[in-house]
């Protein structure tokens, strides 16, 4: 009687463990940030919260607005698809990057201005989005 009663407790410790373990060991959605998965093309999203900025991956190539492009050799462009091809804010810049996953910021140094490297927090990324919040010195 005792060992039935020693075999029923060890029976539904290992179902307990199982079905937690199932549970809980699920794959995430989310994707790890890493240099070849900031790569490619964002589109600026406008955002009502002005602190932020937040970019989208767009599968259609002709999308207009402002984009930005980071590539594998540590490159970029910043640039903007005007719909009318007049628009005054029509800028096209190039520079390099660099990603800290430690601490999530991303540097941008342009090349055609002299100033100190722009630093951005990293708030929020996901394959198809990231958001930044530009990391001011005082």
């Amino acid at each position: 009687m005792i060992k039935s009663i020693q075999l029923q407790k060890i029976i539904t410790t290992i179902l307990i463990l199982t079905t937690v373990t199932l549970g809980f060991g699920q794959k995430s959605n989310a994707t790890t940030l890493n240099e070849s998965n900031l790569t490619g093309t964002w589109i600026l999203k406008l955002n009502p919260n002005q602190t932020t900025v937040t970019y989208t991956r767009e599968s259609n190539s002709t999308v207009f607005g402002s984009k930005i492009t980071f590539l594998e050799n540590g490159a970029f462009i910043n640039s903007v698809i005007p719909p009318c091809g007049n628009d005054l804010k029509l800028h096209h810049q190039k520079g390099n990057w660099k990603l800290d996953t430690v601490n999530l910021v991303l540097e941008i140094e342009y090349l055609e201005n002299t100033t100190i490297p722009r630093k951005y927090k990293i708030m929020a990324f996901d394959s198809n989005k990231l958001t930044l919040l530009e990391l001011r010195e005082n």
